[in-house]
């Protein structure tokens, strides 16, 4: 018996053969008589066009026939156990495409990156040339490629298309592609601060990064550093690859206030370092974070002075937030203008170096190399620096008296007799030890020594000089003194008038004072008195004179000139009838003119008289020109004695007292000093007469 199922099962493959070759489709066109069946079909990817129909009752029979086999036969399948044709009979040809977007050179893929394309005809797509997951919608087809399957870097793959449904598929037209895969992350390193090292609030980290393609950017805290600058990193096709060995090493930096806060403690900050796909590297880093300067104090000395001035030592505090680093100071003497170098005193600024307080951040700070013997009594300024260690410093000023102290000891504190070796005015070249309270002579420039048998060469930077009044008060040194020997000044106050005359000299006595550690000794004073030419001079002065004559315009008995018979003092002629060796005598050669006409003996009984002497006189003028060597009283015996020495004076230019008020004597005076001649006395214009 005839097998009808095998004939079937041969026609229907047959048949099925030409269902996949041809496309029925029906047009119904106007006018039945003119109807067609367009077919398409694909040959080799070339579409043909509709071809009439043959037979259109005949095919609508055949095919309604073929379908009612098939729906009565539901357990044959389409293709299944096909005889093994050639695939140009059964599978279609195919055409696939791939996507431009993330192709190289122009972009730049993540591991695990993607490709997809679009297909047409029939069947699915894969790639080959990496392991990797492929699916289909449609005619769109996508390969997702894991980081195992697809090769870093630029490499070429193949875009396949197969049928599905046939038992011998046919490859369709295989394009080429190439994408650029960034699989590895990228590194950093960070090259300021050094990891657990300080740095300063405002500062910024510093580091460098490399990447195989192209560096995207570096975060931290709430900043980034972007590694494209102003360039775009992204388009619609993707991460766009800019093929620049500047974006695979650089240098990077962020401000350390984004990753850290003022703490005082080591900190950590965390830094993400991403390539341009987006592989990122975690960078870690500890540092400590300086915000403020450091504090520096002075404690020693304090503002009155060392607490033990044998042991002048200078100390303080200092501190920082996160470590000191150095510190040093500033010793300058106020009075000599100087500063301590470490072992001597200098002009101009000196730094000495502080030991101690590196690393810390608080300490207790010293400074011993100050002994008091680089010391001396006067005001020093101390100024303190502190530095940490990211360059910032603080600093204070602390300003001291030091009085130096000395000890001399039992032994020497018994043996020393300290005495003023001399005390000399220098303002004058002659008669230096004298003075007045005029203005222009009532400073002392003293030079005063201790005999260097009565006091240690090396104690004479410890002699200290004083000065104190004696009948008036004194002037002090202008400024503290020390030495042996020592030059310093004095200055007279002025002083009320002595309307009677001062009873003493005016002076001073200067003091030494020795003193070491702690003990002192003090001299016998040395007086400063006015000589007997300025103490005469000075009556004038404690007096009101309107004239005040100066020392040339005195003359000493025992440098005077006797110009004939006239001695200048002596038991019977009174030149000079004041109190002093000194006396202002002028007209001793005029008085030996009037001797020489008168012929006779002249007695003076009154010449020179100082003012003091000639207040304590009756009758007399306060401001006689006696008290200026200006008159003379010369003893007559009778009235003719009297009239005949007038006359004769008047010629020599005299001024004569009326012979009523010295009837006795004739007063004979050339006042130039003192007030002029009483228009009444006989001079040139009246004649002498009688009462």
């Amino acid at each position: 018996m005839r097998d009808w199922t095998a004939v079937f099962r041969r026609f229907f493959c047959f048949y099925s053969d030409l269902l996949l070759l041809y496309d029925v489709n029906f047009d119904i066109f106007t006018g039945f008589g003119n109807m067609s069946l367009p077919v398409r079909r694909y040959t080799n990817n070339t579409r043909v066009s509709t071809r009439p129909m043959l037979g259109y009752l005949r095919q609508v029979l055949f095919s309604s026939l073929l379908a009612a086999v098939i729906t009565s036969f539901p357990g044959l399948v389409l293709g299944v156990d096909c005889p093994p044709y050639e695939p140009s009979y059964y599978c279609l040809e195919t055409k696939v495409t791939v996507g431009s977007g993330g192709q190289y050179p122009r972009y730049i893929q993540k591991s695990p990156g993607s490709v997809s394309g679009h297909t047409e005809g029939a069947g699915f797509g894969c790639v080959t040339g990496g392991v990797g997951v492929c699916g289909w919608s449609g005619h769109d087809w996508s390969c997702s490629i894991t980081a195992g399957g697809l090769a870093s870097g630029a490499v070429t793959y193949t875009a396949n298309l197969q049928s599905e449904t046939c038992e011998y598929p046919r490859t369709a037209t295989s394009p080429t592609f190439s994408i650029l895969v960034d699989a590895g992350n990228p590194q950093a390193t960070i090259s300021f601060p050094d990891s657990g090292g300080i740095v300063k609030i405002e500062d910024n980290i510093r580091g460098e990064a490399t990447d195989d393609y192209q560096l995207g950017a570096i975060y931290g805290g709430a900043q980034h550093y972007s590694f494209l600058g102003t360039r775009t990193g992204h388009d619609d096709g993707g991460t766009i690859y800019f093929n620049d060995d500047s974006l695979r090493s650089a240098s990077w930096e962020l401000p350390v206030s984004a990753v850290t806060t003022c703490k005082g403690i080591l900190q950590g900050a965390t830094f993400y370092l991403s390539d341009a796909v987006g592989n990122t590297t975690e960078v870690n880093h500890s540092m400590y974070v300086d915000c403020v300067a450091p504090v520096i104090s002075i404690n020693e000395p304090a503002g009155d002075g060392w607490t033990d001035p044998l042991k002048p030592v200078i100390r303080g505090n200092a501190s920082d937030d996160i470590a000191l680093d150095k510190i040093w100071l500033t010793i300058k003497d106020e009075t000599a203008d100087r500063y301590w170098d470490g072992s001597d005193w200098v002009a101009g600024g000196a730094l000495i170096a502080v030991a101690g307080g590196a690393g810390e951040i608080t300490t207790e700070w010293e400074y011993s190399g100050l002994t008091k013997d680089n010391l001396r009594s006067g005001v020093y300024t101390i100024r303190a620096y502190a530095r940490d260690k990211v360059g910032r410093i603080g600093s204070t000023m602390g300003g001291s008296a030091y009085k130096k102290r000395y000890y001399l000891g039992s032994k020497k504190f018994t043996a020393f007799d300290v005495n003023v070796k001399t005390v000399t005015n220098e303002r004058r070249t002659t008669a230096q030890d004298s003075f007045t309270t005029l203005s222009s002579e009532n400073s002392i420039f003293i030079l005063a020594e201790i005999l260097p048998a009565r006091v240690a060469p090396e104690l004479n930077g410890n002699v200290r000089w004083t000065v104190a009044g004696m009948n008036t008060q004194s002037g002090r040194p202008s400024e503290p003194v020390g030495g042996n020997p020592s030059r310093f000044r004095v200055s007279v106050p002025p002083i009320p008038a002595w309307p009677s005359g001062r009873p003493g000299p005016l002076g001073y006595r200067v003091f030494a004072r020795v003193e070491q550690d702690g003990g002192a000794i003090g001299s016998t004073g040395k007086s400063i008195l006015q000589d007997e030419l300025d103490q005469c001079r000075q009556e004038y002065v404690d007096m009101n004179k309107l004239t005040k004559p100066g020392r040339a315009d005195f003359t000493n008995a025992a440098t005077y000139v006797n110009p004939g018979d006239f001695p200048f003092a002596n038991s019977t002629s009174k030149i000079n009838y004041g109190q002093y060796h000194w006396a202002v005598f002028s007209i001793g050669q005029i008085l030996q003119d009037i001797r020489n006409e008168y012929g006779g003996v002249m007695l003076t009984s009154s010449g020179y008289r100082n003012p003091r002497f000639n207040a304590s006189l009756p009758k007399s003028d306060r401001n006689s020109p006696h008290i200026y060597g200006e008159a003379a009283d010369i003893d007559v015996d009778t009235d003719d004695e009297w009239l005949e020495l007038c006359d004769i004076a008047v010629a020599h230019g005299a001024c004569v007292e009326p012979h009523s008020i010295s009837s006795g004597w004739v007063h004979m005076g050339w006042p130039i000093l003192a007030p002029a001649c009483r228009s009444t006395w006989p001079h040139g214009a009246v004649p002498c007469e009688l009462d």
